[in-house]
């Protein structure tokens, strides 16, 4: 990285006394900036037999069905990690009621034990229109307490 930038900070130093060559190094600057960062982008996404990849192809790993499923089982217990300390938060800074806390923490436990029992054997189909249906419930019930739904709402994704 020094073999680059040592000679454009040359070249800048250089060029600082007059606005002519201050425009003639910014622009090399951004010449060879740019082949760098081609060459980056050329060596990630073109592979070495020469056939173009997709990105997706050049950033993912094949995943199995378990492997996914173990990953929204993670972001799952997150989700639930911190939306119980948010509520926390909030009524420690006075932004909720002691009765909306209580009443939160209650619905963040009912959401999360319906994802992670009530759906858990269900077939992905049946359990993304069960899903569904509940998240209008909860941001229903979130609106009747006057209560945000972004307490809930990582937990119905």
């Amino acid at each position: 990285m020094k073999k680059i930038l040592n000679p454009i900070k040359n070249t800048v130093s250089r060029a600082s006394h007059s606005p002519k060559a201050r425009k003639a190094a910014l622009l090399l600057v951004v010449f060879i900036l740019g082949g760098v960062l081609g060459g980056v982008i050329t060596d990630k996404y073109i592979a070495k037999d020469g056939s173009k990849q997709s990105s997706s192809d050049a950033l993912r790993t094949p995943r199995t069905a378990e492997d996914i499923a173990k990953r929204q089982s993670e972001q799952l217990d997150e989700n639930y990690k911190r939306a119980k300390e948010t509520v926390a938060k909030d009524l420690k800074e006075g932004d909720l009621t002691k009765d909306q806390s209580e009443k939160l923490l209650k619905k963040i436990d009912e959401i999360y034990n319906y994802r992670t029992k009530d759906l858990k054997d269900l077939p992905v189909a049946d359990a993304r229109k069960k899903l569904s249906e509940k998240r209008s419930e909860w941001r229903k019930w979130a609106t009747d307490n006057k209560i945000s739904s972004r307490y809930i709402i990582r937990l119905t994704i």
